[in-house]
Formats: structure tokens, C-alpha cells, sequence
């Protein structure tokens, strides 16, 4: 299928993009995080566009289950993730240096004792 795939730009038919969306969908599942984009580059496939047809697809399905009149559940906003432990640390260092340079050594100490005990 990447056969088709010409130039060094990645220029291919719809025809061909529709056969290879598939077969990259189930790629992009099973690849590691972070192998997709060196996987797409290395086949002279551009990653922005290849989310971009991802992203025609969609929306061409999302208009024919509305055509035949079937609801359409609007996709679920991805979930925050969770502040990492370099950013908390970051907070907490900041936290202990705002007290030592206003003086409150009591909870500068008490942030200095937290920050032991965690490592």
C-alpha cells in the first residue's frame, strides 16, 4: 500500500487514502507511544496530514449517521492529566523560597521536612 506513495511530500489519491487509513489506524494502535511519527516520516508520509485525513473521515461519518438520522454523540473532552511530580516540586520549591525570603522560617522548615520525608 505505501507503494503508492509518491515524491518525497507523500502525495497520494483518495483512492489510496482510503485503503491506507485502515491499515494505519490499526498501526497507530499498536506502535509505542512516540514510534508514530518516526513510522509516518519514515514512509514519506507527512503526521499532520495523516491526522488530517483522520479528521475528514470523521467528520464524513459524523455527517452520514446524521443524514440517516442517528444521534451523534459529540466526542468526550479529553481528562486533564494529572500535574506532574517536576511540576509539583517546582510549586513546592517556589512555596519554600517565597517563605525564607518573607522570613517565615517555621513553614519553611515545615516544607523542608515535607520535602525530606518524600525523598
Amino acid at each position: 500500500m505505501l507503494r503508492g506513495v509518491e515524491g518525497s511530500i507523500g502525495r497520494i489519491t483518495s483512492e489510496g487514502r482510503a485503503q491506507l487509513l485502515p491499515a494505519l489506524t490499526i498501526l497507530h494502535q499498536r506502535l509505542e507511544h512516540g514510534q508514530w511519527q518516526d513510522f509516518l516520516t519514515a514512509h514519506r508520509l507527512n503526521p499532520s496530514t495523516v491526522r488530517s485525513w483522520r479528521a475528514r473521515e470523521r467528520a464524513a461519518t459524523r455527517s452520514l449517521l446524521h443524514l440517516l438520522g442517528e444521534e451523534v454523540e459529540p466526542r468526550k473532552k479529553k481528562r486533564e492529566m494529572p500535574e506532574s511530580a517536576a511540576r509539583q516540586l517546582a510549586k513546592a520549591g517556589k512555596r519554600f523560597a517565597q517563605a525564607v525570603l518573607a522570613g517565615d522560617l517555621k513553614y519553611a522548615r515545615r516544607l523542608a521536612r515535607s520535602y525530606l520525608e518524600a525523598f
